[in-house]
């Protein structure tokens, strides 16, 4: 046999394998599998899913019934979503998978009176050369959260969030941040608008303007901001 036909009959069992692989990834429960297992190596506190959806083809994973538990708060979760779908790129010539979006619909966040850093979430909190990994556009949609300012305190709730955090071109590591959502116990919706440099020389940092629309600034609102917050506003005038 020549090296010629040897050669295509190892051409042709290559592609008959990743042929029987993308079939066998899409139509079976074998994406959820390896999807539990990266949850397990890449998350520290407990994580589970129901299920996924894979397609190869548009570069797209979607998980369903996704559970993220507080580590600060054994047994309480941290994040619940509906459906997160990611959207993906092949880099052969730096991470094998190179994520591009993460859009999370139906989701409700409950943070405590101490928000977990990422340290604290991530077992490997940075990329390759041990630089920060880089954040892909993120989007929220659908989202409820609910913070407990401290211990005993009620949580205050903050309904349908829409936020957009997404890449500035020309402006590697700096992400434009627009948001809004419903503050339920001050009757108001918050509009925010910024910049945020996740990973930047010292630390993250950022800038943003928060907007209050549909209420008056009164002495109401601010005993309200106070029994939420426990901040101590009594020196702050308003009429």
């Amino acid at each position: 046999m020549s090296w010629r036909r040897i050669l295509l009959l190892c051409l042709s069992f290559a592609i008959a394998l990743c042929a029987a692989t993308w079939a066998l990834l899409q139509r079976s429960d074998a994406a959820t599998t390896v999807v539990r297992r990266l949850l397990r190596e890449h998350l520290l506190p407990p994580a589970r899913v129901d299920g996924t959806e894979l397609d190869l083809g548009l570069g797209r994973l979607v998980l369903r019934g996704l559970r993220v538990d507080d580590p600060l708060r054994p047994g309480t979760p941290l994040l619940r979503a509906e459906e997160l779908r990611l959207d993906f790129t092949v880099d052969p010539f730096g991470e094998l998978v190179a994520l591009l979006r993460v859009e999370v619909d139906g989701a409700r966040f409950d943070l405590g009176p101490t928000v977990p850093q990422l340290g604290q979430l991530l077992r490997h909190a940075t990329g390759r050369g041990g630089e920060p990994a880089a954040l892909p556009a993120v989007v929220l949609r659908r989202t409820d959260v609910r913070w407990t300012p401290r211990a005993g305190a009620e949580p205050v709730a903050l309904d349908g969030l829409q936020a957009d955090l997404l890449p500035l071109r020309g402006r590697p590591g700096v992400h434009a941040l627009t948001a809004a959502v419903r503050a339920v116990d001050l009757g108001t919706t918050v509009q925010v608008a910024g910049e945020l440099e996740p990973a930047g020389p010292a630390g993250p940092s950022g800038h943003a303007t928060a907007t209050l629309r549909g209420a008056r600034i009164d002495s109401a609102l601010l005993l309200r901001l106070q029994r939420l917050s426990g901040l101590d506003l009594q020196g702050v005038d308003a009429s």
